[in-house]
């Protein structure tokens, strides 16, 4: 969660060059989360957040190291009934949501989760930097 809410900031903030916001939100909530935790289960903290504002053309970016975080996979399952489009952030073997990412960026295979977790923050600061770039 801390690398989706550093994904937001960036570009709903600024990276390296000044320029228009960008519209980017990270479910991270704790009120949000804790009330679908209590009524739906922590399956769905993320899932019902993109229910609620999940438009057509938006897209979700989805991380998770394994790939089968189910939370983190019924916000994909969400945002695909929404015409969304999901871009994956994974590692090992991409596991379930793989499958569900118009776009998948997969850290290298590894025993442990803390080296997808350096890998996923050096893409994110790639990808930022690539939009700063594109978009003006």
């Amino acid at each position: 969660m801390c690398d989706a809410m550093h994904f937001a900031e960036e570009l709903s903030g600024k990276y390296r060059n000044d320029r228009p916001a960008y519209a980017a939100i990270s479910i991270s909530d704790p009120s949000h989360i804790s009330c679908v935790a209590n009524d739906y289960g922590y399956d769905f903290v993320f899932s019902r957040m993109v229910e609620a504002i999940g438009q057509p053309g938006d897209v979700l970016f989805a991380i998770s190291t394994s790939g089968n975080s189910e939370n983190v996979i019924n916000a994909a399952k969400a945002a695909k009934q929404r015409n969304m489009k999901v871009i994956g952030l994974t590692g090992k073997d991409g596991g379930k949501l793989a499958e569900l990412c118009d776009v998948e960026i997969r850290a290298p295979q590894s025993e442990f989760a803390d080296r997808a977790q350096e890998i996923h923050i050096k893409v994110i600061h790639a990808l930022i930097d690539y939009v700063e770039r594109s978009i003006k």
